[in-house]
């Protein structure tokens, strides 16, 4: 669902329907590079916070929380709007 979303996201947010390829492309590319870097952070904090017993080893859950809580909070400020074009 998640995915679902962020398509919609991306494609309401085109000011034209020229600029769609533009914007899923660079889109596209920006989730791609986090997704190669995500498993290796959050595995490199789970190590870190478990030899160093940070939380009992459970500090990557806490960044998460916190990750997910300002995403959440930055969610508010999304718009409505009407496209420029149909």
């Amino acid at each position: 669902m998640t995915f679902s979303c962020m398509a919609i996201y991306v494609n309401s947010s085109a000011p034209s329907k020229d600029s769609l390829g533009t914007l899923n492309g660079i889109s596209q590319t920006t989730i791609s590079v986090i997704r190669a870097i995500g498993p290796a952070t959050a595995t490199s904090l789970f190590s870190l916070s478990v030899r160093k017993n940070i939380l009992g080893g459970n500090f990557i859950y806490a960044i998460l929380l916190v990750t997910c809580c300002i995403a959440i909070y930055a969610s508010r400020w999304l718009k409505e709007e009407k496209r420029a074009y149909t």
